[in-house]
């Protein structure tokens, strides 16, 4: 994904997001996550969740792309954020909740799986994932120098659960208008 590793390439993506968020489902997260609990932002990208989640939760922003980062900790100067890889989890840090918006269409199924194993490591005791992904019908798609992987719903859920998560909560919804169905889904899950 070296597109969001260059300045160019964090515009491109910055521009294209523009201001969207997850902040419409925050009573959700809050509900499932506990207000003031401790949350990794995975893949935050131009921090558009970070912003508002530096106020219900502790968190802590995530992303690969240095770029990134560097915007973020510009952006917010008294914030907590470190280079981390969505798929390894290589940190010591422990959390409450990891969240992440739409970052696991760089995976394809059995990488997720492993990303989802990864991430119960560095989750507290009974710990909390929430994520979004696009959803298809197990579908590859290149752009440029990036492949994105549309699961089924299904297919998404079972890896999670192997993974060792119970799921707790899913809600299907449209990022945009689709009119053969819904072309997302929230998933969140307790560590087992």
């Amino acid at each position: 994904m070296k597109i969001y590793e260059t300045p160019e390439g964090a515009d491109m993506y910055t521009e294209m997001r523009g201001g969207a968020d997850f902040s419409e489902h925050k009573d959700t997260l809050v509900k499932h996550i506990g207000d003031g609990s401790t949350l990794l932002e995975l893949g935050m990208g131009p921090a558009n969740d970070y912003a508002w989640m530096r106020n219900v939760f502790k968190v802590t922003g995530s992303d690969y792309s240095e770029v990134f980062l560097g915007r973020a900790k510009e952006k917010f100067p008294e914030g907590d954020f470190m280079l981390l890889n969505a798929k390894t989890m290589d940190t010591e840090r422990r959390f409450d909740a990891i969240f992440s918006n739409k970052v696991y269409q760089h995976f394809d199924l059995p990488t997720t799986k492993i990303a989802m194993a990864a991430q119960a490591k560095v989750l507290n005791d009974h710990g909390t994932i929430a994520h979004t992904f696009w959803v298809g019908k197990d579908t590859v798609e290149d752009f440029e120098d990036r492949t994105y992987y549309f699961h089924s719903k299904e297919n998404l859920t079972a890896a999670i659960e192997e993974a060792g998560f119970t799921i707790v909560f899913t809600h299907d919804y449209n990022e945009f208008n689709q009119e053969d169905g819904f072309d997302s889904v929230f998933v969140i899950a307790k560590k087992n």
